[in-house]
């Protein structure tokens, strides 16, 4: 246990950005289950968050395995198989993704709390039922570093002994998982036109993902471009700038970080979005059900007993005015409410206002 944890501090800088992505997705997945039951809405608004984290974890599976290329290359020249070489390897992004998910879940409690606050007003319940979502996350999350690392227990030794990295072309799988993500998007952004808002289906919540995601690769290959063409323009100008470049226009992997910034860009933006417009939409429902500054519920009654009732009260018009609100079914048309608009400046104001 000692050796393992000398081996995370040793490779910290590899590692931290799993342990963090780790607790991101196991915290946004905790939210999401936690206030499923009370807004009424579906655990696979997670669905963004876990495509992220299955692009992004193999990435940290490869640059965990480049960072133990030498004893990978060592372990196998002293005849240890595959199998136990990738035991072995597990231990430390297992021991990081418990971490992660550890912390991930208390965050995501805390959010789920201040979300129950501040939109929903029901009480969200954080159970036993997270407890296999996040066993999930935590297996997934492994076996994808563990693909990730794939590639280096197949290398020839040749290659990891060797002082110098050779620069290697996209794979074929690279460029079809590319093009896959690419057609996705354009699929989930036509099924986002054409499905019923209620019930969108998986494809399209995993959309802002796949969008993300397509930019992000659409980014990468224009970055490549430019490097191609800045190679000459630099190769008398600057040195540094010519060894960037270079490297940018002949490492498939040099500009592959950008495609995960860009979708995480996207999804980030689109889940800001999301929560504002939740807000908005709480307010004008609390606005709607509320009716007004002071409410006074009638009971066992209908609109024209309320209706000559503040006539009878307040015949002025300057303190009461009746108003019957149709409960609303989760879109904006159904939210009705019909009101006496010949005293509702007086009485209303601007409580409606925006």
């Amino acid at each position: 246990m000692n050796r393992t944890l000398r081996g995370v501090w040793a490779r910290r800088g590899t590692l931290l950005p799993l342990l963090l992505l780790t607790a991101v997705v196991v915290a946004g997945v905790v939210a999401v289950v936690a206030l499923a039951a009370g807004s009424r809405t579906s655990a696979a608004v997670a669905v963004p968050l876990l495509a992220l984290g299955l692009v992004a974890v193999p990435t940290s599976g490869r640059e965990l395995a480049a960072t133990r290329r030498r004893e990978i290359a060592v372990a196998r020249l002293r005849g240890v198989t595959s199998g136990q070489l990738a035991a072995t390897l597990a231990v430390e992004p297992l021991l990081v993704l418990l971490v992660g998910s550890a912390a991930g879940t208390v965050v995501g409690a805390l959010v789920a709390a201040a979300a129950d606050r501040l939109w929903v007003g029901a009480e969200s319940s954080l159970g036993l039922n997270v407890l296999p979502a996040v066993a999930m996350i935590v297996v997934v999350g492994l076996t994808a570093v563990l693909v990730g690392m794939a590639g280096a227990l197949r290398e020839p030794l040749a290659d990891q002994v060797s002082v110098a990295e050779r620069p290697r072309a996209a794979s074929t799988a690279a460029l079809f998982g590319s093009v896959l993500v690419l057609v996705a998007a354009v699929v989930a952004t036509y099924r986002s036109s054409v499905v019923d808002a209620a019930d969108p289906g998986w494809v399209v919540l995993a959309g802002p993902a796949l969008v993300g995601l397509a930019l992000g690769q659409i980014t990468v290959w224009v970055v490549r471009l430019l490097a191609a063409a800045g190679v000459r323009w630099t190769s008398s100008s600057s040195l540094p700038g010519f060894l960037a470049t270079r490297r940018l226009a002949r490492m498939a992997e040099a500009a592959s970080p950008i495609r995960l910034v860009v979708a995480a860009t996207v999804v980030a933006a689109v889940s800001l979005t999301g929560a504002q417009q939740v807000g908005q939409w709480s307010e004008a429902t609390a606005r709607m059900r509320v009716g007004a500054p002071y409410r006074i519920a009638l009971e066992d009654t209908d609109a024209t007993d309320a209706l000559r009732l503040t006539r009878d009260l307040d015949p002025d018009g300057a303190w009461l005015m009746a108003a019957t609100v149709v409960p609303d079914e989760g879109s904006v048309p159904a939210r009705r409410a019909f009101l006496d608009v010949s005293r509702y400046d007086a009485v209303i104001g601007d409580f409606y206002s925006g």
